[in-house]
Formats: structure tokens, sequence, C-alpha cells
């Protein structure tokens, strides 16, 4: 009796904790926000382009990104972008942040060609920072994907 009971269990612990190959949360590509100012849209990047990363020690996702400026001009604008680790409240910095001067006129956009992402990780963060014309506050919008 004792042996099937822990066959039974064996046999049902597979439906009973589901287990996942996949670590992004990002399901359907492309994956697009929208906001009145910034329009934001991440994609696999491109395998064959030019300077493509790869890691070699951890497995990595390669993400392309198009950002486009719908809303008014401003005179300054600055991206950044952060994914999160497993078991960890820190963000950490997909690149250096970067000040894009086509995304200083409405319709312009900025394409951010290729930038790793940890397969562990569950969350893509987008930060835009801008002014408006004629004030000195910043304004910030975020995109999580």
């Amino acid at each position: 009796m004792k042996i099937k009971a822990i066959a039974i269990t064996i046999l049902m612990l597979p439906i009973i904790l589901p287990f996942s190959a996949r670590g992004m949360t990002i399901e359907e590509l492309p994956s697009h926000q929208t906001s009145k100012q910034w329009s934001v849209t991440i994609h696999e990047a491109d395998k064959n382009g030019p300077n493509i990363r790869y890691s070699k020690m951890e497995p990595y996702h390669t993400y392309s990104m198009v950002i486009k400026n719908i809303g008014k001009n401003t005179p300054y604008v600055r991206v950044q972008a952060f994914r999160n680790e497993l078991n960890s409240r820190t963000m950490f910095g997909l690149f250096a942040p970067v000040e894009p001067v086509q995304l200083q006129k409405r319709g312009k956009s900025f394409q951010f060609a290729n930038f790793p992402v940890k397969d562990q990780a569950t969350q893509i963060e987008i930060v835009i920072t801008w002014k408006v014309k004629g004030s000195k506050k910043e304004l910030k919008e975020t995109f999580s994907f």
C-alpha cells in the first residue's frame, strides 16, 4: 500500500508542478506599448544583422527596440533599459543611457538594434525621461514588458 502511494505521488508530480523551459514573459513579439508622448516596440533582433551581440557564458535572448516620438517636440530625451533578476528587487541596466537627438522631434524614431537579455529575466523595463520646451522639470514614463 505504501509503495502504491509513493508511485502515485511520483506520477502526479509533473501534473502538480508544471515546469517551463522559457524564462521570458514576453510571449508574443513584437510587443508594443504607447502613451501620449511615446510609442515603444520590442521585437527579436535580426540574427543575421551586423554587430549582433552574443554571450558565450550565459544564455541570452537578443532583442531590438524602436521608440517613436508621437507627442510634442522636446529639447531633451534620455532612454534607459533594465531587466529584473530572479530573487532580487534590483533591476540591472541593459545598456548605457542614450540621448537620441532624433527623438526630440515629433514623428521621428530611434532604433536600438540589439541588446541581450538574460534568459532568467521575466521583465524588461524601458524608462524614457524628457523635458518640455520652456520647462526645467524632467518628465518620466516607464514601459514594462
